[in-house]
């Protein structure tokens, strides 16, 4: 299985935040579980057509926020535990409002009608 195959790359955002986005996404939605292995630096950087560096940047990050581990300088697994889980729930729900209720502000809407919208469609 190839976790990356789905990634789509923007010019909007850092490759390396893209691809960390798109491991803390596949952890969430279950795609990605405990000591699944990710491709080796190489050939991440292969498969995404970037600079090695680039993709050691974010795997360096990731275990730093430690949702990955490097086994013997060789392979490199997904880390999750029940505390990273919620971590990345409260963190991709804060970035969620956050951009929603920029968008918001951003095109003039009131509160109050935000509010109403969001409470008829939460069930949908």
């Amino acid at each position: 299985m190839n976790v990356f195959s789905d990634l789509k790359l923007n010019n909007k955002t850092s490759v390396y935040l893209q691809i960390i986005q798109h491991v803390k996404r596949k952890i969430l939605n279950k795609s990605i579980i405990a000591y699944t292995p990710l491709p080796s630096r190489r050939e991440l950087a292969s498969l995404l057509s970037i600079n090695p560096n680039t993709v050691q940047k974010s795997y360096k990050l990731m275990e730093e926020e430690g949702i990955l581990r490097t086994i013997s300088n060789v392979k490199s697994v997904v880390y999750v535990d029940e505390q990273i889980m919620e971590r990345l729930q409260q963190e991709m729900i804060q970035e969620t409002v956050d951009e929603f209720i920029a968008n918001c502000r951003e095109c003039g809407l009131p509160f109050q009608k935000v509010i109403a919208i969001l409470s008829t469609r939460w069930d949908i």
